[in-house]
């Protein structure tokens, strides 16, 4: 279960939108429930400075941003997380930089593996320094951050990376994959064995939206894990929506569109001159505004004119059947 800073957060900064929760309060809510922990692995994505929007709109320069960083990990690691992303990718002061970026990463994975190491916890780590693109990455900047992190690691005696982060082609707009994935496999199968031979296996984020033909290449090529987030969300929206639609409540349905649409939470993944309708932006944000009070208003209110089902597991059902799309694509599930 792969939470954002902004999806979950810990208490010092605010927690996050996602039922309006804390790192704390979601760990214990999961831990209470999960009664195999071999089924169930807490992560934290994108970790790193500047990848909560509190520490963006608080304009925080380089050390303030790492520290609040590193007290984020802090609560991950203490609060039972099993696997931690560093992403130093952002950065609201300086265009991208390489070198900067990975010593950043190594002063991250440094901390980590201290906090680690004092809990005595047992801890997957993921690295990435790069920001999402819709191609694939250079070869050779990959084989540099491999060589500076395997370097650190020597030198510091740190917890070596299982996960790095390429970019292999994915790239999410609106409801559709605009990345290149396909059309470079070959490489991608060299990056994919280079990395193997250097003791990481490869993280692809974005793969979202990708139809079953491309998501079975995934597994064909050798990438050994894969994020999903927007999809999902869209899933739900648009159950609840279509559920709306379905029993004609279109009073609350029309509150729900603009309740979600002004949130604003669908600027992030429009297209460039995007020509898509208020209804579809309604639509992208609205896994964003499920914790709003006057949205649980309005599915309570629905939930008691649809005396057939129940409403929350229907949602999680429509959810069901977009995960296990990835699980029978990946071959982990027939």
């Amino acid at each position: 279960m792969i939470a954002s800073r902004n999806q979950i957060d810990a208490e010092f900064i605010g927690g996050g939108y996602v039922n309006n929760w804390t790192t704390e309060e979601f760990s214990q809510y999961v831990l209470k429930k999960n009664t195999n922990p071999n089924k169930i692995i807490l992560a934290r994505d994108h970790g790193g400075p500047w990848q909560n929007e509190t520490e963006v709109k608080q304009n925080m320069n380089l050390n303030e941003a790492m520290s609040s960083a590193k007290k984020s990990f802090k609560v991950d690691i203490e609060s039972g997380f099993g696997m931690v992303h560093i992403d130093t990718s952002n950065n609201i002061h300086e265009q991208f930089n390489e070198k900067n970026n990975i010593n950043r990463a190594i002063e991250l994975l440094i901390y980590c593996t201290e906090i680690i190491k004092k809990n005595n916890k047992n801890v997957i780590i993921e690295i990435g320094l790069d920001k999402q693109i819709d191609n694939i990455d250079n070869f050779e900047l990959i084989k540099n951050q491999i060589f500076e992190i395997k370097k650190a690691c020597i030198v510091h005696n740190l917890i070596l990376p299982t996960y790095i982060v390429v970019q292999t082609g994915t790239k999410v707009f609106e409801t559709k994959n605009t990345g290149t994935f396909t059309k470079n496999l070959n490489l991608i199968k060299e990056i994919v064995k280079h990395c193997e031979s250097e003791g990481f296996m490869i993280k692809q984020h974005n793969t979202d939206y990708l139809p079953n033909k491309t998501l079975q290449l995934v597994p064909k090529v050798g990438i050994h894990a894969a994020n999903v987030a927007p999809e999902f969300g869209v899933v739900e929206t648009m159950a609840f929506v279509n559920l709306l639609k379905k029993y004609k409540l279109n009073d609350l349905l029309n509150k729900f569109l603009n309740i979600s649409y002004n949130s604003m939470k669908w600027r992030k993944w429009l297209l460039p001159n995007s020509k898509i309708t208020d209804y579809e932006k309604s639509i992208l944000a609205g896994h964003y505004v499920f914790s709003d009070p006057k949205i649980l208003d309005i599915k309570n209110n629905a939930q008691s004119i649809i005396k057939e089902i129940i409403i929350d597991d229907y949602l999680k059902d429509e959810i069901k059947k977009s995960i296990r799309r990835y699980l029978t694509n990946f071959n982990l599930i027939k």
